[in-house]
């Protein structure tokens, strides 16, 4: 009966200490991830690309985009916002791509 116990205590603290392991790993990789370490890169880093342009179209709620390269640093999302058409412009400056406007069509 003791040795039972005793398996049993053995057991749950074991379980305690893994399951400390697993929260102290998951605080250091998003730790890791905000300073710009192991995590997945900020958006304040990436250049203006298609992709990262219908990101932050859709981020701004603008459904049903279509993403064009206007200049070298100049991007623009056709797409409709709460049921109206509108265009997104973006620039690129300092790696960094920013919304600039936001016009309705």
């Amino acid at each position: 009966m003791t040795r039972k116990r005793r398996m049993r205590w053995k057991g749950l603290a074991t379980m305690a200490f893994v399951a400390a392991g697993a929260t102290v790993t998951v605080a250091i990789a998003q730790t890791a991830g905000g300073m710009g370490g192991a995590g997945s890169p900020d958006r304040q880093a990436e250049g203006c690309t298609r992709y990262v342009s219908l990101g932050l179209a859709a981020s701004e709620g603008i459904r049903q985009g279509r993403a064009e390269q206007v200049a070298n640093d100049r991007m623009v999302v056709f797409g409709r916002l709460k049921g109206a058409s509108v265009k997104m412009t973006l620039e690129n400056a300092a790696h960094a791509c920013r919304v600039v406007r936001i016009d309705m069509l």
